[in-house]
């Protein structure tokens, strides 16, 4: 791979990559790097959808946590005021 067919395949790799590139300089062949360059893509997709996956279950559990307590406060609720708030909260 010649210097020019590198920074072409450079600039590239920056207008796809939504990220940014460590340059470090390394005694390991070109193979080994893209080896690690693909595997740390890899471990940094993981991580976006692990956490998005553990947000959309917190957000859900705490919903409908949320929305059980409101249901059982309209139900014991004997004022007719505070039963409205209370179902414009529930919708």
């Amino acid at each position: 791979m010649t210097g020019e067919e590198y920074k072409k395949a450079l600039k590239q790799y920056h207008k796809l990559s939504d990220r940014h590139i460590l340059v470090a300089e390394t005694d390991m062949p070109y193979s080994d790097v893209l080896k690690i360059v693909i595997l740390s893509d890899k471990i940094r997709k993981a991580g976006n959808e692990l956490v998005g996956l553990m947000r959309k279950n917190y957000d859900q559990l705490f919903r409908t946590k949320r929305y059980r307590k409101l249901l059982s406060l309209y139900g014991n609720t004997g004022d007719k005021a505070k039963r409205k708030i209370l179902a414009n909260q529930l919708n």
